[in-house]
């Protein structure tokens, strides 16, 4: 009996390499389309033999097994897009009756006509949290905007670390629960109400639709992106979103689902913003493409230095996690802004 049990575990070993002698793709698309291969970053080489990174086992194998993985083109990055949502951050930052919210608005897109905050409670495990999305059309630059929101305080920053270290993934969806969570309450909460109404609205029927987020917001702002793709309301071409700090969001399966429907995404990244390196990769837990790195920080100087990279955990737009980092004033500062909590006084002027 014995014998027959090693009998039959070489058999599948040999079956195993013998159908990896057919991994012979000479491309990472092709190689990750293959349900038998996986691409090692130049060769094509059998999933049995390297096993898969990121695909949800135990141990994170070698081989990239999801063509989302792979190195692609990524869309044209508007810095200056990207500088007018950070002010629409800033404006999240205070109450709307505050002249530092029209003022940030103003900066923003003077144009712009502001249709809601859903503001809800949220929070894993304890519901104490508040999780805020803004809603703008802004006709400067035919676009409805979803911005949402940061963390807001310390109880919920610990919370969110909490997520961050212990990343457990919503097994329907694959995001990490606190996101997960996050956006249902969102979503539940007049979201899904107020974008039904924007997005079928004939006026905006040329609108591009943008989801950003800062922090939190980030992995919710995917979230978002793949809601009004899966519904339909958007095509590809008519969808972006564009984040600040967005720590990892989910499993690979779930990035691509998002990336097949709705493929232009900015991830920003600060060079000392260590929120944005967690929760660290894992087995079951990979970062989005496309990282925009800006390795100096974003002065003037920075600006001019950043990295655009073409998969979605290149090392050249990564940085090694310090617990030094971790502080507010990193995870906060973009486009050299150095508390977007007070940026309002000053009406959000860059």
């Amino acid at each position: 009996m014995q014998q027959l049990t090693v009998a039959l575990i070489l058999l599948a070993l040999a079956s195993g390499v013998s159908a990896g002698l057919g991994c012979n793709h000479n491309n990472c698309q092709a190689c990750t389309a293959d349900p038998l291969c996986g691409w090692n970053g130049s060769a094509c080489k059998s999933r049995i033999l390297g096993g898969c990174r990121g695909d949800g086992g135990l141990i994170n194998g070698l081989l990239l097994c999801n063509p989302y993985q792979c190195s692609t083109a990524p869309p044209v990055y508007n810095e200056n897009f990207a500088k007018q949502l950070w002010q629409l951050q800033g404006a999240g930052k205070v109450a709307t009756s505050d002249p530092g919210f029209a003022g940030c608005v103003n900066a923003a897109d003077p144009s712009a006509k502001f249709i809601a905050r859903i503001n809800v409670t949220c929070g894993v495990p304890l519901p104490i949290d508040r999780c805020v999305t803004d809603l703008y059309v802004l006709p400067g630059s035919k676009t409805i905007a979803a911005i949402s929101l940061g963390s807001e305080g310390t109880s919920q920053l610990v919370q969110v670390l909490g997520a961050l270290t212990l990343s457990f993934l919503d097994l329907q969806t694959g995001a990490v629960i606190y996101w997960q969570t996050a956006f249902n309450s969102l979503w539940n909460g007049g979201l899904q109400s107020n974008l039904t109404a924007l997005l079928q609205n004939s006026t905006y029927a040329d609108y591009t639709f943008v989801s950003s987020g800062h922090s939190l917001g980030g992995a919710v702002s995917l979230l978002i992106t793949k809601a009004v793709a899966d519904k339909g309301w958007r095509g590809p071409d008519a969808i972006q979103t564009i984040t600040f700090g967005q720590p990892r969001l989910g499993s690979v399966a779930l990035q691509n689902s998002i990336y097949q429907k709705a493929p232009h995404h900015f991830r920003l990244k600060n060079a000392r913003d260590a929120i944005s390196s967690l929760p660290f990769q894992a087995a079951w837990i990979e970062h989005s493409k496309f990282p925009v790195y800006y390795p100096i920080g974003m002065n003037s100087t920075g600006l001019a230095a950043k990295i655009i990279c073409q998969t979605n955990e290149d090392p050249a737009c990564t940085t090694l996690f310090q617990v030094s980092d971790l502080g507010l004033n990193y995870h906060n500062t973009y486009f050299n802004i150095d508390n977007i909590e007070t940026w309002h006084n000053t009406n959000c002027a860059y």
